[in-house]
């Protein structure tokens, strides 16, 4: 987590590490040390994850947030960004946890498949993607989002080689403001050896 004073562009703390706790099916997110509200502002939040040392460094103005990320294509080694969305003030005489709300700044497709023994799926494709592309986070009082050099559109392989006959995976991409047609998502299958 990355947390910036509003309207500044001081960073108020990077880089900081929470996990993920259940106690008694209640979740919460916590540090490893206290983060105390400042005195004098309220805050803008910049979270990627998983954890990393070396973190991530967005261009920072006094009202927005700019990252340059590119998103890997492997479903299970993907990082995920994510920013504050609610405008929080005068808590600096609170006590207690405050609770901050988080959109995703990627898309999240997800492919399920069932079917019988004699179905073979193989060569799943997300066709009409982009795996790069620089996002800004602007606060007015709220936080937008806009995409902006996402290059060209490639295909993605969401598995190659056989699948089995329950298959589940998801993957992260960057969004589109349009509805392209190509988007789809194809497969190779074969029914009792036939394709």
């Amino acid at each position: 987590v990355i947390a910036y004073q509003s309207g500044k562009t001081d960073v108020y703390f990077e880089n900081a590490q929470f996990e993920k706790k259940t106690v008694d099916a209640t979740i919460t997110w916590n540090g490893t040390t206290p983060k105390y509200w400042p005195i004098d502002s309220s805050l803008d939040f910049f979270v990627y994850s998983p954890y990393q040392a070396s973190g991530v460094n967005p261009t920072n103005t006094a009202d927005s947030k700019t990252l340059e990320v590119i998103v890997a294509d492997n479903g299970t080694n993907q990082d995920d960004y994510l920013y504050s969305t609610a405008y929080i003030t005068d808590k600096s005489k609170t006590s207690g946890n405050i609770p901050v709300d988080f959109d995703h700044a990627l898309a999240y497709v997800t492919v399920n498949f069932s079917g019988e023994d004699v179905i073979t799926l193989s060569n799943a494709k997300l066709n009409g993607t982009y795996q790069s592309g620089t996002y800004t986070v602007t606060y007015e009082n709220s936080a937008s989002i806009a995409w902006t050099n996402q290059g060209a559109s490639s295909d993605l392989t969401l598995t190659a080689g056989a699948l089995t006959t329950d298959y589940a995976t998801s993957w992260l991409v960057v969004p589109e403001d349009n509805n392209d047609a190509n988007n789809t998502i194809t497969f190779d299958y074969k029914i009792d050896g036939m394709t």
